[in-house]
């Protein structure tokens, strides 16, 4: 048997306006709306999936910077646009 407490909490206007805006968008109550925000909150922070980074290999012909490059910042990034 599942029991259900009623209380009364005061929220901010543009709070309630936006949480009834939801509830309408996701076809679903605004209790259910409050039930699922305050059971996340409860639970605490969640763990984040760890950053994955993919590299993305150059062709062999780019592999390397040749050293004239270096010699400017602006030959590095007319260099470095033509990789893409």
């Amino acid at each position: 048997m599942l029991l259900c407490m009623r209380t009364t909490i005061d929220l901010p206007d543009e709070l309630m306006r936006t949480a009834k805006q939801k509830a309408a968008e996701d076809n679903t109550t605004l209790r259910e709306i409050f039930d699922r925000a305050l059971r996340q909150y409860l639970a605490g922070p969640q763990p984040q999936k760890p950053f994955k980074l993919k590299l993305k290999p150059l062709p062999r012909n780019k592999m390397l910077i040749p050293e004239s490059m270096l010699e400017s910042r602006e030959k590095l990034f007319d260099f470095l646009d033509g990789l893409g």
